[in-house]
């Protein structure tokens, strides 16, 4: 008789409820995941990653580690994409090659939605061009939940403001999502150029006036390699109007950027060895969030 299975996916922060995020914030402070030797015969991880990734990649690799998971990093150049191979015969491929569940990496805004209909077990978002980066957000939010002493109360009443370019950041995206989620109030900032339609959820600002006001502010890196026409002419003006450096945060206010940073464009050089930053936590805790994440993915509902 077969099972009436539901498998798991992440690839947006809309395949969570409000109670799994916090649950899985709290569980990957609580309970970090322990150790556990590689079993290599049980089905691996895909590592699936078509664009250039450092802490993403990386993260996911040693969170596979700690919970004993067999994982294959598949890059896009090397292999049969690069002879035309579509992105769905490959994952296919490798789905009967033992690849239980991936991980993708895509330049393709969207393109993982249809995933979920191809029958390759739980997907996870590791960013989809312009659209979300789902663990990203989720890891930001186990950071910020650390900081409060997983006080939720506390955590839901933090204003946060985010800058740069949120036209192109699938990071905002994925915390515009988890802040309507979880009631956090958001605040974006950037040059109108590069603001996005979603951004109308939020209260925004073309200016950094609104920087003061918040008790937690993330930059996000200027991608000139999606820009063309204005949105890259505006570039020198951001750095002169937006770049942030220490003296311009009071001593209660914290600094996030998801990476990689552009050193003197959205950030000041200064930044490298203050304690407001959490930059580093933000990397520390993609290791513990991910491998709860594959755990929770992995456990197969009924």
């Amino acid at each position: 008789m077969l099972e009436n299975r539901f498998v798991r996916h992440c690839v947006s922060i809309d395949d969570f409820t409000e109670s799994e995020v916090l649950e899985l914030c709290r569980s990957a402070l609580k309970k970090p995941p322990a150790f556990r030797p590689i079993d290599p015969a049980k089905p691996a991880v895909g590592l699936v990653f078509l664009e250039p990734s450092t802490r993403t990649a990386v993260s996911f690799i040693r969170a596979c580690q700690r919970i004993g998971l067999n994982h294959v990093l598949v890059l896009s150049k090397g292999t049969s994409i690069e002879k035309g191979e579509t992105v769905e015969d490959t994952l296919r491929n490798l789905k009967a090659m033992g690849m239980g569940s991936f991980v993708i990496r895509t330049q393709v805004t969207g393109g993982l939605q249809g995933c979920r209909d191809l029958g390759l077990g739980p997907v996870v978002n590791a960013g989809d061009g312009v659209g979300e980066h789902p663990t990203q957000a989720l890891l930001d939010l186990t950071t910020l939940l650390d900081l409060v002493h997983w006080d939720e109360g506390r955590l839901r009443a933090l204003k946060i403001g985010i800058y740069g370019d949120l036209r192109h950041s699938r990071v905002a995206q994925s915390w515009s999502k988890l802040a309507r989620k979880l009631g956090i109030r958001l605040t974006l900032m950037s040059p109108e150029e590069w603001r996005p339609a979603w951004a109308v959820d939020h209260d925004w600002s073309d200016s950094r006036s609104a920087i003061k006001d918040q008790d937690v502010v993330m930059a996000l890196r200027v991608q000139r390699e999606r820009m063309d026409g204005p949105a890259a002419a505006v570039t020198e003006a951001f750095v002169n109007n937006f770049r942030l450096g220490r003296r311009d945060l009071a001593e209660h206010q914290r600094l996030m950027h998801p990476g990689p940073i552009n050193w003197g464009v959205e950030l000041e050089p200064d930044w490298l060895e203050d304690p407001r930053s959490l930059i580093l936590k933000q990397a520390e805790m993609g290791v513990l969030l991910r491998a709860k994440l594959l755990e929770w993915v992995l456990e197969t509902k009924s």
